[in-house]
């Protein structure tokens, strides 16, 4: 969370373009331009803006004079079985240009920060655009997923993607990399005793990067850390904090 000196501008529910398609914005009240960064949530069927790991890091970034834009996308439910990907995709896109056309010259450059799930969409979305990436225990091989995950993974993948070849660049991240003439700057963070996406997923995706864009992909494993780094994790969770914010300050 911010720290209790730093006074933070506020708007909660700002429509982008229908039905479930919002964001909130957390920014400080003076100096603009502000490096911007989209917070993508996790859980892919019943997550939300004011949800999961993403925000809690991406509150953390206000005191260091950047935005903080956190966005819902539309997801697959009971309700709304419909909203399978690319949904998610082209709702990150339309809130990422009403937030640029909104403050225009107030935006000094945009990154993603994105958690489990929101971290799949981060870097799908982020790497073609070359939009700089901060990425945390995501799913980037959804083939894989499924070998390393079968419960989990099919519990969620066929909801959400449908009946698609999962090694596909147009839904797998890691497939993607060898698509891609140039990379942006990634940091992926992962911890090393998630059992929900291996730590696996982190490690081979930043091999495969580098492989084909030497330097583009840092890593960080955090010892103990569960999924959503929960345990007794090493780095602390401030001090992965300031790592993020770090990352963001150079890249943008």
């Amino acid at each position: 969370m911010p720290r209790k000196d730093v006074v933070m501008y506020t708007q909660f529910d700002v429509n982008f373009g229908g039905l479930d398609m919002v964001y909130d914005i957390y920014r400080p009240f003076f100096g603009a331009p502000w490096r911007t960064v989209f917070c993508l949530h996790g859980a892919w069927m019943d997550g939300d803006e004011n949800s999961g790991q993403a925000l809690s890091h991406g509150l953390s970034l206000v005191p260091d004079n950047m935005m903080v834009v956190s966005v819902r996308c539309r997801m697959p439910s009971e309700e709304h079985p419909e909203y399978r990907w690319p949904y998610m995709f082209c709702d990150l896109e339309r809130a990422i240009d009403h937030v640029t056309k909104a403050y225009g010259s107030k935006i000094k450059n945009i990154g993603l920060l994105g958690a489990s799930a929101g971290a799949h969409l981060a870097a799908q979305y982020g790497t073609p655009y070359k939009i700089p990436c901060c990425c945390l225990y995501g799913p980037y091989n959804l083939a894989d997923w499924q070998v390393t995950n079968p419960t989990l993974a099919n519990q969620y993948l066929p909801e959400v993607f449908g009946n698609v070849d999962f090694s596909s660049p147009g839904v797998s991240p890691y497939y993607r990399a060898d698509n891609l003439a140039t990379f942006p700057s990634m940091f992926l963070i992962h911890g090393d005793e998630d059992t929900s996406v291996p730590v696996s997923q982190t490690q081979e995706y930043a091999t495969k990067i580098n492989s084909k864009h030497p330097g583009a992909a840092s890593v960080l494993i955090v010892q103990g850390g569960e999924h959503c780094l929960y345990g007794d994790i090493t780095p602390s969770m401030e001090e992965v904090n300031q790592q993020i914010s770090s990352f963001f300050q150079q890249v943008l």
